[in-house]
């Protein structure tokens, strides 16, 4: 009965990651406001998320709680407190601490009933197959019917993400890594995979493209996988000589980041509040991360402690330049000045914590869920340590895949000790 019930709880879930993706095309219609905020399909999808993993813990909850995992909601407590207490209205915290709240229901849903007799990880990575297929599908059909919309000087793949190229490149970047969980990689995966990788490309955004090439090595390496990477440099140096236009438009992606010189950066005092900094010939996406950095700053000096409170940027960012819904663009930057210094500091601590807990001390080596366990550590490691610059803070259709896998791996690792412990009582 507790079999059958784990495995209802968490295909419930991932039922619910697989839906995210696709109704994100029409994430932008509103349907009504509250409390000050536009209500739109991707708030009631996150917030559908949320209820729907909150009863999963609910109904599962065994009073077991991760020390790691009662850090990171100490973390948002401490965001959600300084937003009360300095008054920030609740269209700015509740969204920011409900995307947290909602990752952290995932992880410890997932985690409730994860036993050795319970294949979650085949679930899992059975789920990120059939959630790729409708936003891969949705690409591919753009670059065919040259529907690809023209950003920043290419034209760049956006899937079913809603016009959002960049959180198209880290729902790819952050699932598909999933693909590579199992010690054994069929021929569809590994073809889903590669697709998968070259739709990033299309998507010319440069810091995941950078990330997701560096987690790959990380991970073959991690899993021991040195043939596999090597047959897909040969299919990535196929696919540059056959698509030297995507190559090209790449590469300007890259080149345009010259334009920008120290004389630019002495004018960010002057420019930094304007509405919309532009320079004919510089990149519009740098100029505009100059004036986040700056303003940002300037944020953080008025309350270096304790921050702003969770959702506090796009406000006084708003305020400086008179410019709604612009994202801090570095997480790190945005906790800064949001949780203060402390929270910041906490934060990078839990990072580095659960990193190590995944890919250091799991101690799975010798076991088949090694391979899933090392897959999450590097999906985390790819979206919310290497592509700090894009935001992804923000996308939870991708934080969630990877909330839920942590408490996977979580409990894939207790199943460990505790069998060690076993051992130890049998010997004795």
């Amino acid at each position: 009965m507790q079999k059958a019930f784990g495995i209802l709880s968490i295909s419930v879930l991932l039922t619910s990651l697989i839906i995210l993706p696709v109704a994100s095309a029409f994430s932008r219609l509103e349907v009504g406001s509250f409390a000050g905020m536009n209500i739109n399909v991707r708030f009631l999808l996150l917030l559908i998320s949320s209820l729907n993993a909150f009863a999963v813990v609910l109904l599962s909850y065994t009073g077991h709680l991760p020390k790691i995992l009662l850090g990171f909601i100490g973390f948002v407590l401490i965001g959600f407190l300084v937003a009360v207490i300095n008054q920030l209205p609740v269209r700015w915290w509740f969204p920011s601490s409900l995307r947290w709240m909602t990752a952290i229901f995932f992880c410890l849903g997932s985690l409730q009933f994860n036993s050795s007799r319970i294949p979650h990880p085949h679930l899992f990575a059975k789920a990120v197959v059939v959630a790729l297929i409708i936003p891969m599908g949705y690409g591919l059909l753009q670059i065919a019917l040259g529907l690809a919309p023209f950003m920043n000087g290419a034209y760049r793949t956006t899937g079913t993400l809603n016009q959002s190229p960049l959180g198209f490149a880290l729902f790819l970047s952050g699932i598909s890594l999933f693909l590579l969980s199992n010690q054994r990689i069929g021929f569809v995966r590994f073809s889903v995979f590669v697709l998968a990788f070259l739709l990033i490309i299309t998507t010319h955004s440069r810091l995941v493209v950078i990330a997701t090439i560096l987690a790959l090595v990380l991970l073959v390496w991690q899993q021991n996988r040195r043939f596999m990477m090597l047959g897909f440099l040969v299919l990535l140096f196929s696919f540059t000589l056959i698509s030297p236009v995507v190559i090209d438009q790449l590469v300007g992606r890259f080149l345009v980041l010259f334009t920008i010189d120290n004389n630019i950066l002495q004018q960010a005092p002057v420019y930094a509040t304007r509405y919309q900094w532009t320079i004919q010939g510089v990149d519009n996406s740098t100029l505009l991360r100059i004036q986040t950095h700056f303003i940002g700053w300037r944020a953080w000096l008025e309350a270096p402690f304790w921050g702003h409170g969770l959702g506090s940027f796009v406000p006084i960012y708003e305020m400086a330049t008179k410019r709604p819904d612009i994202a801090a663009h570095n997480d790190y930057l945005l906790y800064l000045v949001e949780t203060g210094v402390f929270g910041l500091l906490l934060y990078v601590y839990l990072q580095l914590a659960l990193l190590d807990t995944l890919l250091r001390k799991s101690k799975l080596k010798n076991y088949p869920e090694y391979f899933f366990v090392t897959a999450t550590g590097i999906s985390y490691l790819t979206i919310n340590v290497f592509s700090f610059l894009s935001n992804a803070y923000y996308f939870f259709e991708v934080q969630l895949w990877i909330w839920a896998a942590i408490g996977l791996s979580l409990g894939l690792i207790n199943n460990y000790k505790r069998l060690l412990l076993n051992q130890v009582d049998a010997k004795l």
